[in-house]
């Protein structure tokens, strides 16, 4: 587990505290069900370090995910340096997940730096392929190029709540989970991006990813 940072001060704190504590007690009372490509399992106990995708609209559902069934697990998680972004850090640090901050607008090559260290330390890392500001549902290049030059596989993650918000004005239409219903979750199996691609293949496993976090939601609808 990775060490917790000194409490934020102020109104951000608390918006932290808040957070996390509302998604505390999602984990208390919904209903999780998890499904899983069979080779899925034997990957986690390879001992391998994994990247995980899956949409930004699904972030919130993910540090109760990683309680439930990824926590033995060192895990850094791509956090853009917006203040949103800095929220969302401090939530997650409250589930034991590392921040790395940074995205494809903002501090870009540093974090990618960043996750590449952090997969050849033995971490695994998590990764919003259409985040910070989409397009939604489009998979960007920086994913694929990470998972080319560590030799990492990628595995898709997909969630699907019950009972949720949806904030159609944002431009994710980030969906917000509510306590007491049933949340169904899937993990794909592993995505393996050769090393030394061209740009023209980059975009080609781009796609890929696309139509694999596509079909991880249909198991997770069915789970």
């Amino acid at each position: 587990m990775a060490a917790l940072k000194p409490e934020r001060p102020g109104v951000t704190g608390v918006l932290i505290k808040l957070g996390a504590g509302y998604l505390k007690l999602l984990e208390k009372t919904a209903r999780f069900s998890i499904r899983e490509d069979p080779a899925f399992p034997p990957l986690l106990e390879s001992g391998q370090s994994v990247i995980f995708t899956f949409w930004h609209n699904q972030l919130l559902f993910m540090p109760v995910l990683y309680s439930r069934r990824l926590a033995d697990r060192r895990m850094a998680v791509i956090a853009s340096q917006s203040r949103d972004g800095e929220l969302i850090g401090g939530v997650i640090e409250k589930f034991g997940l590392r921040p790395i901050r940074g995205s494809s607008s903002r501090g870009g090559r540093r974090a990618l730096l960043n996750l590449f260290r952090s997969l050849r330390r033995g971490w695994d890392v998590v990764v919003t392929p259409d985040g910070p500001r989409g397009p939604r549902y489009r998979v960007q290049e920086g994913v694929v190029a990470l998972a080319s030059s560590t030799g990492s596989p990628i595995v898709a993650v997909a969630t699907h709540g019950d009972l949720k918000l949806i904030l159609r004005r944002s431009w994710d239409h980030l969906r917000i989970p509510l306590p007491g219903g049933r949340v169904r979750a899937a993990f794909s199996a592993p995505l393996r991006v050769p090393g030394g691609i061209s740009r023209e293949e980059r975009e080609d496993y781009c796609r890929k990813l696309e139509k694999l976090l596509a079909e991880t939601m249909d198991l997770a609808v069915g789970a």
